[in-house]
């Protein structure tokens, strides 16, 4: 069964499983004629009822046609929606209902049109003249859902095929999708036609007539040959139609395999796609494409190499004798492209060897092979753990770097891994103590292994060692000792290794606070950005550290100033100390030392580096008022050529103000900022400030009416739940507004002003007019606070 009959068979069945208990488990259930009779009634639920029961009856509802056709007018969704469906099972004998159902083609709702199209589809071909005539209406939407109610007749609908036909080259796509699938679903009727379309003028036809076909998954011989000559057609959408569709048809297997390989290397990515979907659905025939893929491999087009890796990735053992034209192609793979790697992986185990062979070579580089052999999973790591005993120092390095890469994990390599770390190449030690790492608690065993390679002559290995013994070292009291002498190491690749496994320490991590603060100092800059971003780590518990990172402001590096910037943010925010009780037992900066910090950082604004400039502002913001002195040039800030630093100074400048007043002028300027991010973050800052923010309401009111900002406007608005009188003419010409949003807003926040809000009583007289209830009662309400009659 297709999925489009399973969708309906469920749509069919809903309203049953839906029905009201009261109806499904009466013994004797109302007659039809009792059915009709509530089905005018003017209680809601009664008319529910009846349209479920009617439903229900499937063709013995047949005398409730007149009274279901009236239905389709009830204004309540639920009655509509089952009359349509009683009138659906009723089947051919509700003909009378089309002219009625043919209204609703247009609807706005996507559901109605679906279930009325499917209504149609089952009156069945006496619905077929005035659905052909509806085909060639001037809304697009009644084409759509008219080809959609001819497609759910069927074979029936076969008189229709020729305005069909028409329509796959209508616009928009909407309209050719569904005139495109109900040819398919008209059946084999509609080969003939579409056999024929496929030589007409326009390219939208052709392809539709591509595309429907495929559906049909054409028979006949003289189908195959049309489409055989559309595979070479002018248009890319006709070649990669024609050939999807000959994959889904009964084409001899010996005769499509030549039209997938020209496919497979035709100029456009389109088509090449389609022929790569084919080539798989040959199963073992597939094997054909061979020597084109691997031709396609040998090229000079990246896209097509990566069409072609992808291509023999995915056919798999199939496609070992590919292996040497992929390893061949994996030298020339570009770094952010992993296609050749993923594709070798796909191969599998008959992939290994080759591998290994090229590791020995020393020409493609180790993280390629290294991640080729480790994608084929475990199946991989038997070979890998033999490899460690290779001749080849390079071998053996891949082998050991692949195996930590595998996942899950394979247990079997650990004590192996262990070994390698007493090998005399430092590459191959240095490579399996990072890989060791990679298995966590489990290489637990081999911990005393990697102490003894903490102290290793060759740096990498030592940097490597420390990064495994973190992530497998439970016991604290025996990392501990490692770190502060790794801290000391002369290779700075350690020292940073350490600086960043204490910053996985927690707790502990404090007692680091003086080796981290002259770790600042450091000669390498890497080393000193780690340091930086460990300190701010620790929060307060770093206060000692602030007068070095201050310092450290003034970097020549830029991720050192970003680091140290963001660190005293860090250190120095309250945030901790009005949370979390346990965090007034630690080491805080004092009010002093803040606003020393935030004088460092306000320098920073006029930084050249962006992301400097950023840093500084959210650490501005997380010290608060102690940052006040930097007000003024974050203001300057707020009309940044750069968005995101816009948006940054928003958020930091309601926290550094003092008084929340004198930040809303600033914010109320950012709602008419060109970018909707800024002006997001300007209407939820000035949520933030509450009633203080009142004087910002008309330009808030300036975004309600916009629909991208009408979330952001109402949350500030709820939020601030005040008003100024200024904000009076605003109101007042929001009343007037054809958006009922924006008038409800208006109705609330003169509610606020009370009496001070007269003159707004003619215009709120008038909405209540309208036939609202809702907006009626609330007008109401509103009307009676500004006459002071609100509490009676």
């Amino acid at each position: 069964m297709s999925c489009r009959l399973v969708l309906v068979f469920f749509c069919a069945l809903l309203p049953v499983v839906a029905r009201p208990l009261a109806v499904l488990s009466a013994d004797d259930g109302p007659t039809v004629e009792q059915l009709i009779e509530n089905l005018g009634s003017s209680e809601v639920e009664v008319r529910r009822d009846a349209a479920y029961g009617l439903e229900d009856l499937g063709r013995g509802a047949a005398p409730a046609v007149p009274a279901l056709i009236k239905a389709l007018e009830d204004r309540d969704e639920q009655v509509w929606y089952q009359a349509t469906m009683a009138l659906a099972r009723i089947g051919p004998e509700a003909s009378d209902a089309i002219p009625a159902l043919l209204r609703h083609l247009d609807s706005r709702a996507a559901q109605r049109r679906y279930r009325t199209a499917y209504a149609l589809g089952q009156i069945g071909p006496r619905a077929i003249g005035p659905l052909r005539d509806a085909l060639a209406s001037g809304s697009s939407t009644v084409r759509a859902s008219a080809a959609e109610a001819l497609g759910f007749m069927g074979p029936e609908a076969a008189p229709a095929m020729g305005r069909l036909i028409e329509l796959l080259a209508d616009q928009p796509d909407e309209v050719r999708a569904k005139a495109t699938e109900a040819l398919g679903q008209i059946g084999s009727a509609a080969e003939g036609p579409l056999r024929q379309s496929l030589a007409a003028e326009s390219e939208q036809v052709r392809a539709a007539a591509a595309a429907a076909l495929k559906r049909l998954e054409p028979q006949s011989a003289a189908t195959f040959e049309a489409l055989g000559a559309a595979t070479a057609d002018a248009e890319p959408s006709v070649r990669a139609a024609a050939i999807s569709a000959l994959t889904s048809s009964r084409m001899p297997r010996d005769q499509l395999a030549p039209l997938i390989s020209r496919a497979l290397t035709d100029d456009n990515e389109s088509v090449r796609d389609a022929g790569i979907v084919a080539m798989l659905k040959l199963g073992s025939a597939s094997t054909h494409a061979l020597p084109t893929l691997i031709k396609m491999l040998q090229g000079d087009d990246p896209r097509m190499r990566s069409s072609a890796a992808y291509a023999l990735g995915r056919l798999g053992p199939l496609a070992r004798s590919a292996v040497p034209a992929l390893i061949e192609a994996l030298r020339q793979q570009e770094e952010d492209d992993s296609s050749i790697s993923r594709a070798i992986s796909g191969i599998g185990p008959a992939a290994v060897p080759a591998l290994l062979a090229a590791a020995q070579e020393n020409a493609i580089s180790a993280d390629r092979l290294a991640e080729s052999l480790s994608g084929i999973g475990p199946a991989a790591a038997q070979p890998l753990i033999e490899s460690l005993g290779s001749s080849s120092a390079s071998v053996r390095r891949i082998a050991a770097q692949a195996l930590g890469q595998i996942a899950p994990a394979p247990a079997a390599a650990i004590q192996p891994l262990a070994g390698a770390l007493a090998d005399a190449e430092p590459s191959v030690r240095a490579a399996a103590a990072e890989s060791l790492g990679k298995f966590g608690e489990p290489a637990a065993a081999v911990a005393g292994q990697l102490r003894d390679a903490v102290a290793d002559k060759d740096e990498q290995v030592r940097a490597n060692a420390v990064y495994a013994l973190t992530t497998l070292e439970s016991d604290a009291e025996n990392l501990l000792p490692v770190l502060r002498a790794a801290l000391r190491d002369p290779g700075s690749q350690v020292r940073s290794r350490a600086i960043e496994a204490v910053a996985g320490l927690g707790e502990p991590a404090g007692t680091f606070v003086p080796e981290l603060t002259a770790a600042l100092d450091d000669d390498q800059a890497n080393v000193r950005a780690s340091a930086s971003r460990t300190l701010g780590n620790l929060g307060p518990a770093a206060a000692a550290a602030t007068p070095t990172l201050i310092a450290r402001l003034q970097d020549q590096h830029t991720d050192v100033r970003v680091a140290a910037a963001r660190s005293l943010g860090q250190i120095g925010t309250t945030v901790e100390q009005a949370t979390d009780p346990a965090a007034t037992q630690q080491p805080s900066l004092d009010q002093a030392a803040r606003q020393q910090a935030a004088v460092a950082l306000a320098k920073l604004l006029d930084d050249a580096q962006q992301p400097v400039v950023l840093a500084a502002i959210q650490s501005l913001g997380d010290l608060g008022s102690a940052a006040g002195s930097a007000t003024e040039r974050l203001a300057r800030l707020v009309v940044h050529e750069q968005p995101a630093v816009r948006s940054a100074t928003i958020l930091a400048l309601v926290r550094v103000q003092a008084d929340a007043e004198q930040a809303v002028p600033l914010l109320a300027r950012s709602l008419s900022d060109n970018e909707w991010a800024v002006r997001k973050v300007a209407a939820e800052s000035l949520g933030q400030l509450g009633p203080a923010a009142k004087s910002a309401v008309p330009a808030l009111f300036e975004l309600l009416g916009r629909e991208e900002d009408v979330d952001a406007a109402r949350g500030a608005l709820r939020a601030i739940d005040s008003v100024e009188i200024a904000a009076l003419p605003t109101l007042l010409k929001a009343l007037e507004s054809d958006n009922s949003r924006v008038q409800f807003y208006a109705v609330f926040f003169l509610s606020k002003l009370g009496p001070a809000a007269k003159d707004a009583l003619p215009a709120l007289r008038k909405i209540r007019d309208k036939d609202d209830s809702r907006l009626r009662r609330f007008v109401d309400g509103t009307i009676a606070t500004i006459e002071g009659r609100a509490g009676e």
